[in-house]
């Protein structure tokens, strides 16, 4: 996303930087590379400086893995770095999960922050992806060797919409998520709660709003957009109510947030008949529980903190933490 669109996202919450933004008065996250080749080790514990205690927990956290097929043609990618490391990308994610598995203690999940495969389309026949070797079964293979349980989420290059054609695009219902579970498992929901220790873990799918609608007049597949029935379903969620974890706590449990974009790029406004039409807006309103947002996406690492004395606006408003992912990883051979 262009610095335009940060400069945007900066005055409209002030004082923000570009990273990621913890709500510092009820939880702190330590962030730590683990050596994983391709991710961040994640800690979140009660108070900096203590020791773990019940509850707490340590998650693995990877992205952008794009992983590709047999079909796939080099290099198409958009410079020569991407065209490069488009083609370890196999080998790196299988060396990921390596170093992941031999972590002590053990994470209790690797959440992945979205593009699990790199522009896998190539029917809009499901039977085709059974008959024919691809990204999916090299994606279903590698992770269904994973002895740490994985929580999906996706990104833009694991669903393919033209705005305009809808006989260009892939039926993201009928097609993407039949492909994702039958590869990946049960837990490849379009997104989905689950609750670990004393958190919940929030995990959202940023491409079933308006940007990514072939039809829609807002379609624009730079944007992320959830739609209207999962912007009330995350207002429930973060309320305390509803399923996937949600403790009917009244909306005081701490909760983590996974998106595969950083929140600079979603759309603004994307559901006007709702009170919170977009999911900043959403956060905002439950700013007080929310650790921290993570993301993928840009391919960097970078985080930024804000100081506790923030208006809860400012300083407890999630937003994005970029996690260095499998694609990019400079520590890859």
């Amino acid at each position: 996303m262009a610095e335009k669109s940060f400069r945007r996202l900066r005055e409209a919450l002030g004082l923000i930087q570009h990273g990621s933004f913890f709500n510092i008065r009820t939880a702190v996250v330590f962030l730590a590379s683990a050596a994983l080749l391709c991710g961040i080790y994640l800690v979140a514990s009660a108070a900096r400086g203590t020791s773990e205690r019940e509850g707490d927990i340590r998650v693995a956290l990877l992205a952008d893995a794009h992983l590709i097929g047999p079909q796939y043609v080099c290099c198409t990618e958009s410079n020569d770095v991407d065209n490069e490391s488009i083609m370890k990308t196999v080998e790196r994610l299988k060396a990921a999960q390596q170093q992941i598995e031999a972590l002590s203690p053990p994470p209790a999940a690797v959440v992945f922050l979205g593009d699990v495969i790199h522009n896998g389309y190539y029917s809009h026949n499901f039977e085709w992806y059974l008959a024919n070797r691809n990204a999916y079964t090299v994606g279903g293979e590698i992770f269904g060797n994973f002895s740490v349980p994985v929580r999906y989420l996706w990104g833009n290059h694991d669903y393919h919409t033209s705005c305009g054609s809808a006989a260009d695009s892939y039926d993201r219902t009928g097609l993407s998520h039949r492909l994702f579970r039958h590869f990946l498992g049960p837990a490849a929901l379009p997104y989905s709660a689950v609750q670990m220790g004393r958190y919940k873990l929030i995990f959202l799918n940023a491409m079933l709003g308006p940007s990514w609608d072939p039809t829609h007049p807002r379609c624009d597949t730079k944007y992320a957009s959830l739609g209207a029935e999962q912007l009330v379903w995350l207002e429930r969620q973060l309320g305390g109510g509803g399923g996937g974890g949600g403790s009917g706590s009244g909306g005081q449990q701490p909760t983590f947030v996974f998106m595969h974009h950083p929140l600079p790029a979603a759309l603004r406004n994307e559901a006007p008949e709702l009170k919170h039409p977009d999911v900043l807006s959403v956060l905002l309103a439950h700013a007080d529980n929310i650790m921290a947002v993570f993301s993928g996406h840009y391919h960097r690492h970078s985080f930024a903190t804000i100081p506790a004395a923030k208006t809860a606006a400012q300083g407890a408003a999630a937003a994005a933490a970029h996690a260095r992912d499998v694609y990019f990883s400079p520590m890859a051979k």
